[in-house]
C-alpha cells in the first residue's frame, strides 16, 4: 500500500475507536480483556479515591490512600473476574463454572529496586482485599458484560485476622512457598463465599453499582480499616 493509498482518516482517534469496536464492542468480553474493564468498573464505583496501578506489572490492581503508605493508611486492591458465558460459548452453552483464585506470591523481584517508595511484604496475598467480580448471566440475548449493573461483587479480606480467610489457609500457602513453590492458590466459588464453609464468614454479595468505600471498610473493620476515610 502506498502513502496515498491509506485511509485518510488513519489517527490514533480512529484507532482507538477500532478497538473500542473489536474489542470492547461486543457484549461477551475476552477473559484478558474483560480484567481491565472489571478493574475500571470497580475503580469507578469506588470513586475518585480510588485508582488503577496495576498496568500490567503491579502485584495490586487498585489503590485508595497513599502510595507510600503502609496499611491502614493505603488499601491495596486485587480485582478478579469470573464470567459464566465465554467468547467460544455456542447460543445453547450452559456456560462455565465461576472459580476465582486467591494467589499467594513472593513479592516480585524488581520492586525493591524500582519502587523502594511504595511498601510491600516481603510474601503474601500482595494486597489487603479481594474485589471478585461476578457474572452470572448466560443467556445469549440479555448477557452483557459491559454494563455494570449484571454484575455481583464479593469482597475479601487478605488479612486473616478478618476470617475471610483462615490462619490454616495462610499457613498452608507460606509452606508450599518455603518449600520452593513459585506459588500457591486459594479457590473461591460464588456459592461457598456466600455460605461461609469451612470456618469461614460468609460473605455478602453486593450489586456491583452499590459498591462504594464504606463496603471496603467494613469488610475490613477487624484490620483497623476506618482511616482510609479520612
Amino acid at each position: 500500500m502506498t502513502k496515498s493509498e491509506r485511509p485518510p482518516n488513519l489517527s490514533s482517534d480512529s484507532i482507538s475507536q477500532r478497538v473500542m469496536q473489536e474489542f470492547l464492542g461486543a457484549p461477551v468480553l475476552e477473559n484478558s480483556l474483560r480484567g481491565y474493564w472489571c478493574e475500571a468498573m470497580v475503580a469507578e464505583a469506588l470513586g475518585k479515591e480510588c485508582r488503577i496501578t496495576s498496568k500490567g506489572w503491579a502485584p495490586w490492581d487498585l489503590e485508595i490512600g497513599p502510595t507510600n503508605a503502609d496499611y491502614p493508611a493505603r488499601v491495596r486492591i486485587q480485582v478478579k473476574n469470573a464470567a459464566r458465558r465465554q467468547t467460544w460459548h455456542q447460543e445453547n452453552a450452559d456456560g462455565s463454572d465461576a472459580i476465582f483464585s486467591l494467589v499467594y506470591r513472593n513479592r516480585p523481584t524488581y520492586w525493591g529496586r524500582d519502587f523502594p517508595d511504595q511498601p510491600c511484604e516481603a510474601s503474601g496475598f500482595l494486597c489487603d482485599i479481594f474485589a471478585l467480580c461476578y457474572h452470572a448471566d448466560v443467556d445469549p440475548i440479555s448477557a452483557d458484560q459491559r454494563d455494570p449493573a449484571q454484575w455481583t461483587i464479593y469482597l475479601v479480606s487478605a488479612h486473616e485476622a478478618d476470617g475471610d480467610i483462615t490462619k490454616a489457609e495462610t499457613a498452608g500457602c507460606a509452606s508450599k512457598l518455603r518449600a520452593g513453590r513459585h506459588r500457591a492458590t486459594l479457590n473461591r466459588k460464588p456459592e461457598s463465599m456466600s455460605n461461609g464453609i469451612r470456618g469461614r464468614r460468609p460473605v455478602r454479595a453486593i450489586a456491583l453499582p452499590e459498591l462504594n468505600i464504606r463496603d471496603i471498610c467494613d469488610v475490613l473493620a477487624n484490620s483497623r480499616s476506618a482511616s482510609i476515610l479520612t
